[in-house]
């Protein structure tokens, strides 16, 4: 269990009226929700020391994301408790609501609004200058394609119909060739982003930055799909300014085939709810492709909507 004292040195804290530990979500990290004498709301998040280079890398990112916008966290502080053998990173609190807990309220052209919205603040995160870039695109996730599988093949479990699925990923790898690469959030979806007070969109949860191809950020649009259908469609225009190329739903059905090959051996450790999850959602998938198509359902269904003032 974790304890306040681990983190009462930390200049923040020390000037803390009140301290709240934040639970759920799938990180390791522990995250506290500070509220000062000053009447002011901070994020505190600590977690092991071993993780500090991937630590330093969200910091960092954040810091160069201030010149952006005010949807991002402001990272305020960053240090070592090396009594405890934990690290720290403190960020401005982003106030509101849970996206994915608004969305139902909304009509399809709020829920569109909010999509493009994100497709625009995605946009702008990929346009921080990315110098961090050793090794070729398609190499590097050519390999990752091969760990993925190979853990699949591992784990004990297997999808129905799976060969298709793979089949569809061996088909799809030279879409990989000649990819740019830009700093990526990670883990962008709904449930990564928050409604704020002033009706706009926020994003949160900055752990697993990371560089790669710009169009893999959207492999995990299933999540945002099984809220709002019309959000995801906003997303990619908004990411796009316009209708995506060809070549980008190319790239979504693979990206979005090999996280869930990777999901499944990823939520044994989790439990049964989770692998049941993992099992709904492959489906869900298969049935974006019905007839092999390139294009997924949900988006041949909402991709024309647009926002209430279009």
């Amino acid at each position: 269990m974790f304890s306040f004292q681990i983190i009462q040195d930390i200049p923040v804290c020390k000037d803390a009226a009140y301290l709240e530990l934040i639970e759920g979500g799938f990180s390791h990290d522990v995250n506290v929700l500070v509220y000062t004498k000053h009447h002011e709301y901070f994020l505190v998040r600590v977690g092991d020391a071993s993780n500090l280079k991937v630590y330093t890398q969200e910091y960092e990112f954040l810091k160069r994301c201030e010149t952006l916008n005010d949807a991002f966290p402001k990272p305020i502080d960053f240090g070592v408790l090396e009594q405890h053998h934990r690290v720290y990173r403190v960020y401005t609190w982003m106030e509101g609501v849970g996206l994915v807990n608004v969305l139902p309220t909304l009509d399809n052209h709020a829920q569109y609004a909010c999509g493009v919205e994100a497709g625009q603040l995605l946009k702008a995160m990929h346009s921080i200058n990315c110098d961090d870039t050793n090794e070729d695109w398609e190499t590097l996730y050519n390999h990752k394609i091969d760990q993925k599988i190979q853990a699949y093949h591992l784990c004990g479990l297997r999808y129905p119909d799976d060969a298709s699925c793979l089949k569809t990923i061996e088909a799809y790898r030279p879409y990989l060739n000649k990819r740019p690469s830009v700093y990526q959030h990670g883990d962008y979806h709904g449930s990564n982003m928050i409604y704020n007070p002033h009706n706009r969109v926020s994003i949160i949860d900055f752990n697993r930055v990371g560089v790669g191809d710009p169009w893999e950020e959207f492999n995990r649009i299933i999540w945002s799909v099984k809220v709002s259908e019309p959000f995801a469609c906003g997303q990619i225009h908004g990411y796009f300014n316009q209708e995506p190329p060809h070549e980008f739903f190319k790239l979504l059905k693979l990206y979005s085939y090999v996280n869930a090959i990777a999901s499944l051996p990823w939520a044994i450790p989790l439990g049964q709810e989770q692998i049941d999850i993992m099992h709904d959602n492959y489906q869900i998938m298969r049935d974006w492709y019905r007839d092999d198509s390139e294009i997924p359902t949900w988006y041949q269904t909402h991709g024309s909507i647009k926002k209430k003032d279009d």
